[in-house]
């Protein structure tokens, strides 16, 4: 990675760039850059980059030797202590909490990266000699949640300047090994974006050979298109400027299920290998075709016919540096691609404990009420009525659960369910439904079935954390009328564009026809039978203050609603797995008993 190179030798159509990347800088034509631009949240790195492509500046330094000669040289700051790229050893990584905890840099908050609907958005001018430039990268509606690191106790806000790749050899190598390609994301200190030695963060991300990438397929597409398109323009050209192109950093660029990375303070990786960046290489690659890997090399060799096509500088020494492991972890993400596995073994928050959900019920070893001699029944009341509907204000959240959130004003006068608990009657208010789809959280006697839906309740005392789920299992046959209202609603919005995959909050109302729900009809089984005991959440924080009610008698679902959960789990998170259920849990010696309404 270089954030002010004189010259990339690499790949055209792997490059996108919004810094200063490109050629040095004098400290001058940085101040005429910010003259130029005017307040911090102008372009100055892609103006002082534009300014650099008219002064024609030689090349000085190259990749023939992968940069030994940088250091052999003392080229500008090539020769310190604290250089990158690295060797990550992952037996000597330091991952507990107490040698994290030692270091002067937090984890990363990723933040609007992580949404798949906070695109990126910039024109592309491009130098069809050595690099694809972004002038500037602008989020979601002028939103700026960009990353976020606590270094030495201040919280500094990053905003990505610029994306590049290094190709056919990684710069960063795991135990030893090298991948065939390593894309870095480059951040700048938000509140210094015009300062010429402003903190950087750069996210590295590692590729193997496998399938295409999508984003560089159309990364690379675009940009061929437009020379097969322009006559104008060939290979060597300089400031092509191609139709607006946009970046989803979660979905075009990190990893697709494990956000594990490893930390470090290191350099960049060409000249001038400043040391002010913070390292973070994410552990899990994405993938990269042959074919892919032959754009690389063809525009690079017709752009610079004596070129390497391979532009990664070597490892450097260690030097004492420690490198820190950071485990993906649900305060920013977590993932179902272990069905909850590695929350437990990585004790992820209270993930660990011993009265987990969900669980196998056993129904030949189900006990009577009466067992549960702190816990009485749950009484439906208004819930189980046709005359509570909800209406206006539900609001759904197009995701991988399709949670639905109720308002509080939706129960204003109903007659709350209650539950006894230590002798106390307690009233639950539902707060939202979800669901969790291809497999049931629950098992009935070993068997899943293909959806399981959770009505979310909390206890109205004041202070009380205490929750109650109603769980309702699905099985294959006739489509779920209210299942079908709901994903039409979705789809036909989204198809309009006033909502989007992966937006929180989406309202499905239609003119003259708001969405409604009505919990008896809309979600209850016909009989309600049900199992109860005490358990947990079952996604992360896994807080084991939950009373579950479980009901046997099953709605049904049809395959093509299933497949409509699909279509929505992997829009608003490619990649993805479409099965969002944790594995079952032990009982552990706790009591499960059967209750009839």
């Amino acid at each position: 990675m270089g954030f002010r190179r004189i010259t990339f030798l690499g790949a055209l159509f792997g490059l996108l760039s919004v810094s200063i990347e490109g050629r040095s800088l004098t400290n001058d034509l940085e101040a005429e850059a910010a003259q130029n631009v005017g307040d911090a949240s102008s372009d100055v790195a892609g103006y002082a980059s534009r300014k650099l492509q008219d002064m024609h500046h030689p090349h000085s330094y190259n990749y023939e030797q992968q940069g030994f000669d940088w250091r052999e040289n003392q080229l500008d700051n090539c020769a310190g202590g604290a250089q990158s790229p690295i060797n990550i050893e992952t037996g000597s990584v330091a991952s507990s909490a107490e040698d994290i905890d030692a270091r002067n840099t937090s984890r990363i908050a990723l933040n609007g990266l992580l949404s798949t609907s906070y695109q990126l958005t910039s024109t592309v001018a491009v130098n069809l000699e050595q690099d694809m430039q972004f002038d500037q990268f602008t989020g979601p509606q002028g939103e700026t949640d960009y990353p976020e690191i606590t270094i030495d106790g201040d919280v500094v806000q990053f905003t990505p300047v610029q994306i590049h790749f290094h190709h056919f050899a990684s710069e960063h190598t795991v135990d030893g090994q090298i991948y065939p390609l390593e894309a870095h994301i480059v951040m700048k200190d938000s509140s210094n974006l015009d300062a010429p030695d402003g903190q950087l963060a750069v996210l590295g991300i590692l590729y193997k050979y496998g399938d295409a990438d999508p984003f560089i397929d159309r990364l690379q597409t675009a940009a061929q298109n437009k020379v097969n398109d322009d006559d104008s323009v060939s290979f060597g050209n300089e400031d092509v400027t191609l139709d607006p192109f946009s970046v989803n950093v979660a979905k075009d660029l990190l990893p697709q299920s494990d956000l594990t990375y490893w930390g470090y303070d290191g350099s960049l990786t060409t000249p001038p290998c400043d040391e002010r960046v913070k390292w973070h290489v994410f552990k899990e690659p994405r993938t990269v075709s042959v074919d892919q890997l032959k754009v690389f090399s063809d525009v690079t060799l017709a752009a610079h016919s004596n070129a390497t096509v391979t532009n990664n500088r070597v490892i450097q020494p260690l030097n004492g540096r420690t490198v820190y492991e950071y485990k993906d972890t649900p305060t920013e993400k977590y993932n179902y691609v272990q069905h909850g596995f590695d929350w437990r073994e990585n004790e992820q928050d209270n993930c660990a404990g011993d009265a987990q959900s969900p669980i196998d019920i056993v129904t030949s070893s189900l006990s009577d009420p009466s067992a549960r001699t702190n816990v009485g029944g749950v009484s439906l009341n208004s819930l189980n009525t046709e005359s509570l509907s909800i209406q206006p204000g539900a609001a759904v959240n197009i995701e991988q659960d399709m949670q639905i959130d109720f308002p509080a004003s939706a129960f204003k006068g109903a007659t709350l369910p209650t539950i006894s608990i230590d002798g106390t009657e307690r009233s639950f208010r539902p707060i939202q439904v979800h669901w969790h789809f291809f497999l049931s959280e629950h098992t009935v006697d070993g068997i899943h079935y293909p959806l399981e839906g959770h009505i979310v309740m909390e206890d109205t005392t004041e202070g009380s954390s205490q929750l109650a789920v109603i769980g309702v299992f699905y099985r294959y046959g006739a489509e779920d009328s209210f299942i079908n209202d709901m994903q039409s609603r979705v789809i036909d919005r989204i198809g309009s564009g006033e909502i989007f995959y992966g937006q929180q909050d989406a309202s499905l109302d239609k003119a003259n026809d708001p969405f409604t729900i009505n919990i008896m009809s809309d979600l209850l089984p016909s009989d309600l039978e049900y199992v109860g005991y005490d358990g947990s959440l079952t996604t992360p924080p896994c807080d084991e203050t939950v009373k579950w009610h479980v009901f046997l008698t099953p709605r049904t679902v049809s395959i093509e609603q299933m497949r409509i959960f699909a279509e929505v789990t992997l829009n608003a998170h490619p990649g993805s797995t479409v099965t969002n259920n944790r594995v079952i849990q032990d009982v552990n010696g706790r009591t499960v008993s059967v209750y009839n309404q």
